[in-house]
């Protein structure tokens, strides 16, 4: 294929952001027809004390259908944006026939095409969302002007598929768009992204694991026993997992030296040549283990991705993060902990300032 690149730079807004993600794929006619069927059916059932509870839980049903996609996703969606500052910066986005970048004053990555997840054209835009980065943003006006946009659109098709239209043929299982179980997780977790931490037995002693991580070398969860253990619990087709990442690994780089050790589980399901890639186009400097449900559910029965769990330097969980983990929590929450030995005792060593 013809080599090309293009790049154009980005300042969105919040009411932008908020079309772009704050809305579901529209739904095809029959689903409409399904959803006045259901809603028809509950109605129906209210007036018979035989089926009152089983129209109750039809029309629930259709009421948070309707509150998915005009209150409960766009609210999230706003709070992402102020959330996370980068965002709001003047951001680059590019490609060219090899990969994708996003270079700003807080980020520079890129990853390849075979990153690609999923791809759409919302709002004038052509957004590809991929495995490792924050979503691409080009100017389909931009990309027409100077003659790529077919040619960009099909590399696309020829990577991912179009989002709200199902996989393409092309694809193996691995690269499918996540089923409805992992679909449901990641709204899940887009929802519960400030949510505050669970209740999970804190302050017992964390399950231990001997596991393999996607290099092959052995983690004993026991080996780090009087350092601060934080559990990330993430996937790749989690886009809030993909958009922490890059500050664990900066938080692992810059208090190692005190005691901080993080390990990530992924969730299934994931293919272990698809994390290693992706392991190593974020340069994670932490090991990652390829996990299982029941791994997971030792630690916590919540379905929310991404999780961390923190573990102390006694060896015993402290607190469970839903959501992303914010520089706030972990100053409020892990740095104290740095801060004091296997005893409870405050620590006299080098501050981070």
């Amino acid at each position: 294929m013809e080599q090309f690149r293009f790049e154009n730079t980005v300042t969105l807004t919040e009411e932008q952001y908020v079309a772009i993600y704050g809305v579901l794929p529209k739904k095809p006619w029959f689903r409409y027809i399904r959803f006045v069927l259901i809603t028809t059916i509950g109605v129906v059932c209210l007036f018979s004390k035989y089926t009152l509870l089983i129209g109750l839980i039809l029309l629930g049903f259709a009421v948070m259908a309707v509150l998915l996609r005009k209150l409960i996703i766009p609210g999230n969606t706003r709070s992402l944006f102020r959330r996370h500052r980068y965002l709001q910066d003047p951001l680059t986005y590019g490609v060219s026939d090899q990969k994708l970048w996003v270079k700003g004053v807080r980020i520079d990555a890129s990853v390849d095409w075979t990153m690609l997840v999923v791809w759409r054209e919302v709002e004038g835009w052509l957004l590809l969302s991929t495995s490792g980065i924050p979503p691409i943003y080009l100017s389909i006006a931009r990309l027409k002007e100077e003659g790529l946009y077919k040619r960009v659109r099909e590399m696309a098709k020829s990577h991912a598929p179009e989002y709200g239209k199902g996989p393409t043929s092309e694809h193996d299982v691995q690269r499918k768009w996540p089923s409805l179980r992992n679909s449901a997780i990641c709204f899940v977790a887009t929802l519960m992204l400030f949510a505050p931490a669970s209740a999970l037995a804190q302050e017992k002693e964390a399950p231990q694991f001997v596991l393999k991580d996607v290099n092959g070398s052995t983690v004993r969860l026991r080996a780090y026993r009087g350092k601060v253990v934080l559990i990330n619990f993430w996937a790749t087709w989690c886009p809030p997992c993909r958009a922490e990442m890059p500050d664990l690994v900066k938080l692992q780089r810059q208090y190692a030296g005190q005691g901080l050790q993080i390990i990530g589980i992924t969730y299934p399901p994931e293919n272990k040549t698809r994390v290693r890639r992706f392991a190593r186009s974020l340069k994670v400097n932490y090991p990652i283990i390829l996990g299982t449900s029941q791994i997971r559910a030792r630690f916590s029965s919540e379905e929310t991705l991404p999780l961390t769990v923190v573990i102390g330097r006694d060896g015993k969980v402290n607190d469970i993060i839903s959501g992303i983990l914010l520089r706030q929590e972990f100053d409020e929450k892990i740095k104290p902990l740095l801060m004091k030995d296997t005893e409870g005792e405050m620590r006299h060593g080098k501050s981070d300032h």
